[in-house]
């Protein structure tokens, strides 16, 4: 199996990696196919935070109305505090607002508000798409 390693920043690194081969030599040969390969992401345990990578204020426009998004849980719950409910209804993300490790989600629903902060862990740059831990 081929398996690259990038460093994403100084608290996260990434994995990629292939399929099983037969050899070890053939793992990362021109049978390794990059855009098919699977990722996973890695991140220290320390509570150390970073700069988040954007500033402002964003609208959070949601499709279909509204969705749960499961922070650490499989299935969302409307009752339990780790799940989100994220409205199309005058949502906002602010960021660095407070401090610049900070994300605030303001979710104003018709039968529920809901707020929550966020630590920015790190994040980078790729092909136009920035992700954030």
């Amino acid at each position: 199996m081929c398996l690259r390693i990038y460093k994403r920043s100084n608290q996260i690194i990434e994995l990629q990696y292939g399929s099983s081969a037969k050899q070890p030599f053939d793992a990362c040969s021109q049978h390794f196919k990059p855009f098919h390969a699977k990722y996973a992401t890695l991140t220290t345990t320390s509570s150390e935070t970073s700069d988040c990578p954007f500033e402002g204020i964003y609208a959070v426009n949601v499709p279909d109305g509204g969705l749960y998004s499961g922070l650490n849980d499989r299935q969302p719950n409307p009752s339990n505090e780790k799940s989100l409910l994220i409205c199309s209804e005058h949502s906002s993300l602010n960021s660095r607002c407070n401090s610049n490790d900070h994300i605030q989600l303001q979710s104003k629903c018709t039968f529920n508000d809901n707020i929550r902060n966020f630590r920015c862990k790190g994040g980078w740059k790729e092909n136009g798409t920035t992700y954030l831990i």
